[in-house]
């Protein structure tokens, strides 16, 4: 790209340009490469009372006046990777904020010019010039993209999302069926002898679904049957929901939670309930439990405040500090993913409130979320994607202590499932008062 200016006047054409001052010869001054494309350019303009910033797409015609400036003044410039649409900037001028994001974190190149100077061109600098460094960009580009791609509704209750690890996913869908969920779309429909309301994925991919019949099927998800894995006989339970596992199809223990808070241990060798989480009575949508090993589990409950612990045949409970005081309850569980922290285990609040489990089994509140209708949540790396009550969903950077912008999927009203899957998620939640939606959202990161 070339650019045309003058010492008042920046003139974009296209690839080309031009630099000079009214009443003078104009001189051509060969602008830094922009990505074909797709790529854009900031311009630090020197003033008196300090730098002015002018932002444009590297491919578009523009035109931006400047004051007057002294000789020897320098022309810095910043070539960015993307649009100015992907960083959700405008053309034109641009402002600056203190608590903003700084240029450097979006992965410039950055170009200098002398204006006494410019049959000399622009000259690469390695580090950021001094105006440039300077520069503070709104917050919210640290905020990806959130993506509605596909959204449907689904004739029956469903309550169950099962991210695989090829990248797929599984939900119920319409009475006694299941789909096999690729790239955002259904690929393939399973037809199943009971209603799957949960389901596990061994560490050796296996895939055991509970019904509602309290039968735990294995599924091939080759050939789409299925075989009873074993049989559950617990008086005064309801379909169990929320489940994880841990150890392979032959010797699974998978630790449950059912609508009405009954936390059990599922296994071929015997089933037990361990202990009920609902303090209110009701039946709940939001539940979580985690396998931390053989005979190890935590469990908890949107009903209950407590975080209930199975180790060795017992359980215990513990109400972790740092929440509000309110009745809010913990309606997720959720393993990070995180190599470097052990445990890698976050335990989310109704209020929005995050709490992260640290060694010697505490818990440390991380930033707030300010979100006080918290559903669901999903890892996603050091960040958060929390589901609500009305079918919102907001992407949440607690290092950053930002909450973004929320998406609605206008057929749910509640999410009552997160999983990750392809580049961004899905979400399984009530549509109606008997009826479901499921809807694929993808992440598209801006910096």
């Amino acid at each position: 790209m070339k650019m045309f200016a003058c010492m008042h006047r920046i003139l974009g054409v296209g690839t080309a340009a031009l630099v000079g001052c009214s009443g003078e010869a104009a001189l051509f001054l060969e602008s830094p490469p922009v990505p074909s494309g797709m790529g854009s350019i900031i311009f630090s303009w020197p003033t008196d009372t300090g730098p002015q910033f002018f932002a444009f797409e590297g491919q578009n015609r523009w035109e931006q006046t400047f004051p007057a400036t002294e000789s020897g003044a320098i022309l810095e410039a910043a070539v960015l990777p993307r649009s100015l649409t992907d960083y959700g900037l405008p053309e034109g001028a641009l402002g600056t904020s203190e608590d903003g994001v700084p240029l450097s974190e979006l992965g410039p190149e950055y170009f200098v010019a002398e204006l006494d100077a410019l049959d000399r061109g622009f000259r690469p600098r390695s580090e950021s010039p001094e105006a440039l460094s300077t520069l503070r960009l709104p917050a919210e580009i640290r905020c990806p993209r959130l993506k509605l791609e596909h959204a449907e509704p689904l004739t029956s209750l469903s309550n169950f999302a099962l991210g695989l690890s090829d990248g797929q996913a599984l939900i119920s869908g319409a009475g006694t069926s299941a789909y096999l969920i690729r790239a955002g779309r259904i690929e393939r429909t399973f037809s199943m002898p009971r209603v799957v309301t949960g389901g596990v994925q061994t560490q050796r991919g296996e895939v055991l679904l509970l019904t509602s019949s309290q039968e735990v099927l294995a599924l091939d998800l080759e050939s789409g049957t299925t075989t009873v894995a074993f049989s559950v006989d617990l008086e005064g339970v309801v379909a169990f929901r929320w489940a994880s596992v841990v150890g392979s199809a032959d010797d699974a223990e998978i630790f449950a939670v059912d609508p009405t808070g009954h936390f059990a241990r599922l296994a071929r060798s015997g089933s037990a309930v361990l202990a009920e989480l609902n303090i209110s009575g009701e039946q709940v949508n939001h539940c979580g439990t985690l396998a931390l090993g053989p005979s190890e589990a935590l469990a908890v409950c949107a009903s209950d405040t407590r975080v209930y612990r199975y180790r060795d045949g017992e359980v215990t409970t513990v109400a972790p500090g740092g929440l509000p005081l309110t009745a809010d309850g913990l309606p997720s569980l959720i393993r990070t993913g995180r190599t470097d922290r052990t445990p890698d285990i976050v335990l989310v609040n109704e209020g929005g409130v995050l709490l992260e489990l640290e060694a010697g089994d505490g818990w440390r509140q991380l930033p707030p979320s300010g979100i006080a209708t918290v559903t669901s949540a999903l890892a996603h790396g050091h960040n958060f994607v929390l589901g609500t009550q009305g079918g919102f969903t907001t992407y949440f950077l607690p290092e950053w202590r930002q909450t973004c912008s929320m998406l609605r999927i206008p057929i749910i009203t509640e999410v009552h499932a997160l999983t990750a899957h392809d580049d961004g998620f899905l979400i399984v939640g009530r549509s109606g008062r008997s009826t479901s939606a499921w809807a694929f959202v993808r992440i598209q990161s801006r910096i």
